[in-house]
């Protein structure tokens, strides 16, 4: 699961940064770091059933977030390559970094029991599966 997560992030990482207009880039890369930031504290959120049970819910909508991400950096086409270098430079240490706690926070919940961990593995699962 952990490696899925990191390997789906390290792939949105390559693929945002390959391309945009300057000011879009910055909005794009800003926009993921607020997403991911989300599901991070979403999922520091559970600590029961009725709480997965919310997550679940609300992990669909983070998806749909990061598709639209995918769907502008198609649109804006590859920035020259400083910018992709200083956009890197900029945001990718945040979204390791909340990379690395959503997997700790995935590691916790697991550790909350099967009945709470796995409606939240399930949908964290179809979500980067999606991707």
């Amino acid at each position: 699961m952990r490696r899925l997560l990191v390997c789906s992030l390290s792939l949105m990482l390559v693929t945002l940064f390959a391309g945009c207009s300057k000011d879009s880039h910055e909005k794009v890369a800003q926009d993921m770091v607020v997403n991911m930031t989300q599901l991070r504290d979403l999922l520091k959120s559970v600590t029961d059933m009725n709480t997965s049970q919310a997550a679940v819910k609300k992990i669909p909508l983070l998806e749909e977030n990061m598709l639209r991400f995918q769907e502008r950096y198609n649109t804006l086409g590859k920035p020259p390559k400083e910018l992709g270098d200083d956009l890197n430079a900029k945001y990718k240490p945040q979204l390791l970094t909340l990379g690395q706690e959503v997997s700790a926070e995935l590691m916790r919940i697991h550790g909350l029991g099967t009945e709470i961990s796995l409606p939240i593995e399930q949908a964290m699962k179809n979500t980067v599966g999606k991707q």
